[in-house]
């Protein structure tokens, strides 16, 4: 180099005389070097080549920085010579590179991914597709760049998709999310969770981004788990209407007493508000109240006369025995618990355990006042039917002392204000749905 400015000096920190002294070529990026030589040697020989171009320069300590060439060919000494402005542009080029790979990552990400991602426009428009779609449903991408969202989407779900989009156009930035079915290329519908994010905003994106995934085989192997719930859960209830005759057959007189007790006590649950799952548990829980007496002799049961200390011990052994014969069935619910508790008391007067409040459990309280009210409505051997104005009248003065307020006050709406009556025949009735 015959001559260099301070701003040269200072880029790569080398001094003026050790620039003049040594060839320029020495200082550029090895990798750089050819191609800065080829062109070099072309301006001077006049060829056409690019005025202004970008290579890498190494520093005296090491450090290699970008530079941008502008060159003009002018007569030095009366000879050929290049004028070159350099200028540092290695910030430039570093933003540029992180970009590049941002960008080689989003498409490494996006084509890569087992779910579909796609742009679509403001219109409804799918500006872009991943390759996974292909795999999703059969159809190449640039076959669907260009179509409409609405497109290929069960007629069923139509208004789903229109609803979501909509309401994606009228929020920026917001997410939402829907199960669509989709065609595949062979006819065949494909269930997808859709995901879209409005980046209409975004200068990078300026549309709705949807993330697809497939749950056909998800939604699929749920609908057999539910089958297959259903079908166990038919035959655990024909196990217990089975149970509940055979209860039933040795003590004729309170026939239909469990299923009785089972629709009040799903009706209070109702009315409180429970969920579905655990009105149906009270309503197996009721059927099966009363397994415990099948261990009582006949004779105790349809005794018309008032019973001995030790007749009432064997009658009240009964939601022990209950306990005893349905705490080894593997119930997912603590049905035994239930069953057990059902003449427990607020206050603690009564049995087995002598608990007290939220030491019973809800259910059992539920039942507690269904099991008082049914069987007060009902004749026995040894005395007449009180009835049914008898019976609230019970529960209505021991609320809050042997009865649960909160289901005390849901069976008198019940029938105070509801008019409920017990079904005539409830044994034919199903498992209650909510």
């Amino acid at each position: 180099m015959k001559h260099v400015n301070a701003t040269l000096v200072k880029l790569i920190d080398y001094t003026e005389r050790e620039l003049t002294s040594r060839h320029f070529l020495e200082f550029i990026h090895p990798d750089d070097r050819q191609m800065v030589a080829e062109r070099y040697v072309k301006r001077l020989q006049g060829e056409e080549v690019p005025s202004a171009y970008s290579f890498r320069i190494i520093d005296k300590q090491g450090n290699v920085r970008w530079v941008q060439l502008n060159a003009l060919m002018l007569h030095w000494d009366g000879k050929p010579a290049i004028l070159a402005f350099l200028a540092d542009i290695t910030e430039g080029k570093r933003a540029e590179e992180t970009l590049l790979r941002q960008e080689r990552r989003f498409q490494a990400l996006t084509e890569n991914s087992s779910d579909a991602i796609i742009i679509v426009s403001r219109e409804g428009t799918v500006c872009y597709e991943s390759p996974s779609y292909e795999r999703m449903s059969g159809f190449k991408p640039e076959e669907r760049v260009g179509t409409g969202i609405y497109e290929f989407v069960h007629p069923d779900d139509l208004e789903v998709v229109g609803d979501t989009f909509g309401r994606l156009l009228q929020n920026p930035g917001a997410t939402l999310r829907a199960e669509v079915r989709i065609q595949h290329r062979d006819g065949s519908w494909r269930t997808v969770e859709a995901t879209g994010t409005n980046l209409l905003h975004d200068a990078a994106v300026e549309g709705i981004v949807v993330n697809l995934r497939d749950i056909t085989e998800r939604q699929e192997a749920r609908k057999r788990l539910e089958q297959s719930l259903e079908k166990l859960q038919r035959t655990m209830e024909g196990a217990i209407q089975a149970v509940t005759a055979t209860v039933e057959w040795r003590d004729p007189f309170t026939a239909g007493h469990q299923r009785r007790v089972a629709q009040l006590a799903c009706a209070i649950a109702k009315e409180l508000g429970l969920a579905r799952e655990q009105i149906q548990v009270i309503h197996m829980a009721g059927l099966l109240h009363d397994i415990g007496k099948i261990s009582i002799p006949h004779e105790i049961l349809s005794k018309p006369g008032r019973l001995s200390d030790a007749e009432m011990a064997m009658i009240r052994a009964h939601s022990q025995v209950g306990y005893d014969i349905l705490k080894t069935v593997e119930f997912p619910w603590p049905i035994a618990d239930m069953v057990v508790q059902h003449h427990e008391r607020i206050d603690g007067s009564g049995y087995p355990s002598g608990l007290r409040e939220e030491e019973i459990l809800m259910e059992a309280r539920i039942l507690a006042v269904a099991d008082v009210v049914e069987a007060m409505t009902a004749h026995r051997p040894y005395r007449k039917a009180p009835g049914i104005d008898k019976a609230l009248e019970e529960i209505s003065r021991n609320s809050g002392r042997l009865y649960d307020t909160d289901a005390v006050y849901a069976c008198l709406r019940l029938f105070n204000e509801q008019g409920f009556k017990f079904e005539e025949d409830s044994s034919l009735s199903p498992a209650p749905v909510v």
